[in-house]
């Protein structure tokens, strides 16, 4: 099965366990190498955390690597091994508009595209800001996300209700650009 981001792959041993492989996806059109790494090992600790701290049913994880990691068996695609559970996939292409809205509608807590692309971008801005995801060009990167963050605004919601924070931030984080370039 493929997805957006994932591939996913059955592995079945002989003693009839089995496995979900999901090998990652890249493209022209991925996030950065740094977030994409972020969001792999985002994903692998709330599984595994859910897995140890809630009753939340949730795959176990048998194994991940990064992209960037260098011991990554895979080279450069970064992978999760996990627990296939049981259960029916979805199948978005077989969906009603009507059924397509509702799961839309739970699993997604922005109130349209716009706001979430917004949150998205400002996510972003956020972590190259804190140093969580580290850009090759730095300042071309948070220029380019600030003139995403313009378009959204100029698309005719305003969701920047934050700019005095988004102002601090773009200051802290030339500060931070100004002393690593010195």
């Amino acid at each position: 099965m493929m997805g957006g981001q994932n591939c996913h792959a059955e592995i079945m041993f002989d003693d009839n366990v089995k496995w979900l492989a999901q090998p990652r996806l890249s493209s022209a059109s991925s996030p950065p190498l740094e977030a994409r790494d972020y969001i792999l090992r985002s994903e692998a600790a709330t599984m595994t955390f859910l897995q140890k701290h809630t009753r939340i049913p949730s795959p176990r994880i048998y194994d991940w690597a990064c992209e960037s990691d260098p011991s990554n068996p895979l080279g450069r695609a970064g992978y999760i091994l996990m627990e296939k559970m049981e259960g029916k996939p979805l199948d978005w292409q077989g969906t009603t508009e009507l059924q397509k809205e509702t799961t839309t509608g739970r699993l997604n807590p922005f109130h349209s595209s716009l706001e979430g692309a917004s949150a998205l971008t400002r996510s972003y801005l956020a972590m190259i800001a804190s140093s969580k995801i580290e850009a090759t060009c730095p300042i071309e990167t948070h220029l380019m996300h600030r003139f995403r963050l313009d378009i959204l605004n100029d698309a005719g919601e305003d969701m920047l209700s934050d700019k005095p924070k988004l102002a601090q931030e773009e200051l802290r984080l030339a500060a931070t650009l100004h002393e690593k370039g010195s």
